[in-house]
């Protein structure tokens, strides 16, 4: 059973974050919000651990950020959240329940994100995910909807929301029967649907949707522990994305690492420490954007909760320098291919 922790780490980087307050540092011109869906402490430390080991690394790309908070994404009526309540306190600022996209637990009306704020000031705003793209975190930043299961209305307002570029695994529901299919749907709305990351970053398209082949169709990417030489990572959509927004008047993109939530749903150990590495690795992405345009650019890196209740024990007397991880068989074994581990030596 997936176990949800009520709060989050929120790590920022840049944009005058903990310089002195006089005089005001200018807002942002380009911002980076990364989202690690089920992150916790727990897998970050175990992860870094696994670094330390086999990789002499001991820090994630964004551990090190110099500024770190907390904030609260429990649902409106429960402290045990849901990633949609979870992504629509981030995207919003406004806690719901249940299954709400970017709407009140009432399901009233709706809740604007930060993305469609940063739209109506004239940045070019981008939605990335690793897992389909109309699935509940990256739906809280352009879709309101009072369940995270209609796929194809929440497919339908990313159409209609007028961001300028998105990327992920695919559409859940994307041809329903006795509906148009959303790849025309996007088309009529002037979205250009693009399957190879290299032609989207050359391309002219203002308006673009970048997802992976069909041949690789599941419910999100490919897991990084399972990864071969042509499936997409987090970080290359994540330089798509900036190439594509990076303008004048400045961007902001969403990025959201979705395969950690399902790993550590799985208790599985090792595919989520991967997918935490690529996630990493992304974040990496901006720090290098961030290096070119350091006053200019923010990076903030959150989670939407923690997943699976993972934690980490060890014998001091009997073996002190060794770790005990006591996690469940994967209950999908089929999912991703999974064939590997990370062992700690």
């Amino acid at each position: 059973m997936k176990k949800i922790a009520l709060s989050l780490v929120l790590c920022a980087l840049g944009a005058g974050l903990g310089a002195h307050p006089h005089p005001a540092p200018p807002p942002p011109k380009y911002v980076f919000y990364f989202i690690a869906n089920g992150m916790g402490i727990g897998a970050v430390t175990y992860t870094e651990i696994i670094m330390a080991s086999r990789m002499q690394t001991k820090t994630l790309s964004f551990s090190e950020f110099p500024n770190t908070g907390w904030a609260t994404t429990h649902s409106a009526n429960d402290i045990v959240s849901t990633t949609a309540a979870a992504a629509t306190a981030l995207a919003t600022g406004r806690k719901t329940s249940g299954e709400r996209i970017a709407m009140p637990p009432d399901a009233s009306q709706s809740l604007k994100s930060i993305a469609y704020s940063f739209k109506e000031m004239g940045f070019r705003v981008g939605v990335v995910t690793s897992l389909n793209i109309n699935y509940a975190a990256p739906a809280a930043f352009y879709a309101k909807q009072p369940l995270s299961d209609m796929y194809y209305d929440i497919a339908n307002d990313l159409a209609a929301s007028g961001f300028d570029f998105v990327a992920g695994a695919g559409f859940k529901d994307a041809e329903p029967p006795d509906q148009p299919s959303i790849w025309d749907v996007l088309q009529k709305n002037g979205y250009s649907i693009w399957r190879n990351i290299e032609e989207v970053k050359g391309s002219d398209a203002k308006k673009n949707v970048l997802v992976q082949p069909e041949y690789k169709f599941i419910d999100g990417l490919v897991y990084a522990i399972d990864k071969r030489s042509d499936d997409y990572t987090l970080r290359q959509m994540t330089e798509a994305a900036i190439k594509k927004l990076h303008n004048p008047k400045g961007f902001f993109v969403a990025v959201e690492s979705g395969q950690i939530d399902l790993a550590a749903s799985d208790n599985d150990a090792a595919a989520m420490a991967g997918e935490i590495l690529e996630f990493s690795d992304a974040v990496e992405a901006a720090v290098e954007f961030y290096k070119k345009y350091p006053a200019q650019t923010l990076i903030v890196v959150a989670s939407t909760h923690e997943t699976g209740g993972f934690g980490i024990s060890g014998d001091a007397e009997t073996q002190p320098q060794s770790l005990s991880f006591q996690m469940p068989k994967r209950s999908v074994a089929d999912r991703h291919l999974f064939t590997r581990q990370y062992p700690l030596s």
